[in-house]
């Protein structure tokens, strides 16, 4: 299931990114809007989130790192 979710995460990122062209094509209000907010910049954050979520995941790192803080003695 989550392997599902990072794919279609990752998939509407890279799809909602050609959205950008009439960007390139529209007036200079058009233009300010899309470049205050960041458009593709956050596009392609959720896109490297999902998958790095999903590589650790498939990775077993998360199990890993959660097994070995366990372990540790706790220092407070």
């Amino acid at each position: 299931m989550l392997f599902l979710l990072s794919g279609t995460t990752i998939l509407a990122a890279m799809t909602a990114m050609p959205a950008m062209v009439p960007y390139f094509l529209s007036g200079a209000a058009t233009r300010a809007t899309l470049s205050a907010r960041h458009y593709l910049f956050w596009c392609g954050t959720m896109a490297v989130v999902a998958f790095s979520v999903s590589w650790l995941v498939k990775g077993r790192a998360l199990a890993a790192m959660r097994a070995a803080m366990t372990r540790a003695p706790h220092q407070g």
